[in-house]
């Protein structure tokens, strides 16, 4: 968390737009966030293989289940 928040402060201190500052900082907090994830789950699997099988199906099913009503979002 305290080298996302050094990270985050040297994106703010740069000469952006607002937009792609944003965007960036955004992107920061996300890498931090799958970064601790994937901590948390070798905690709790002493197999990463299989934690990122599962993770892997987990997402699959979501995208499958998902795809029709995103499509009908966006068409």
């Amino acid at each position: 968390m305290i080298v996302s928040k050094l990270v985050q402060s040297q994106i703010a201190k740069g000469s952006l737009e607002k937009g792609l500052l944003y965007n960036l900082i955004q992107f920061t907090r996300l890498l931090t966030f799958i970064i601790i994830v994937f901590i948390f789950i070798s905690f709790l699997n002493s197999n990463w293989y299989t934690a990122a099988v599962s993770l892997g199906l987990i997402s699959l099913l979501l995208g499958f289940a998902l795809q029709t009503p995103i499509a009908s979002l966006i068409g």
